[in-house]
């Protein structure tokens, strides 16, 4: 369902995944048996809600370092930097807590600066204290 289902059914398999990666035991697995790219497509590529969905899927995922390096390998962090820029869609905050914690290695570091994400960033942080 996450790579041809129609998007509630791609929604519904994040979700899925989710509830599924509340047990640690089973966070390998998910990653193991490739559901990463597809989250980082729906992350890409769906609705704002197939977005969060995606990212609050990936965001469990990857408390696990094999998990992250597979997410940062499937192109996750060039949607993410992104997202921190559109402020308009709610997904910014979001998706600054899931560049921190792909940040927590050294390859994530690297990627995170490549795709323009220190810019994207401070103009977020910017933004945010022009708020209050």
């Amino acid at each position: 369902m996450l790579n041809t289902g129609t998007d509630t059914s791609k929604q519904n398999a994040a979700c899925a995944l989710l509830s599924l990666a509340l047990v640690n035991e089973y966070k390998m697995s998910i990653g193991a048996c490739g559901r990463i790219p597809p989250l980082v497509c729906l992350l890409a590529n769906g609705t704002n809600r197939g977005k969060k969905d995606a990212m609050t899927t990936l965001y469990k995922l990857c408390s696990v370092r094999l998990n992250k390096e597979k997410a940062i390998n499937s192109g996750v962090v060039k949607p993410l930097v992104g997202l921190v820029g559109e402020q308009r869609n709610g997904l910014a905050e979001k998706a600054m807590v899931v560049l921190s914690i792909l940040d927590g290695i050294d390859i994530g570091k690297d990627v995170i600066v490549e795709e323009g994400g220190i810019a994207a960033l401070v103009e977020a942080i910017e933004d945010f204290s022009d708020l209050s």
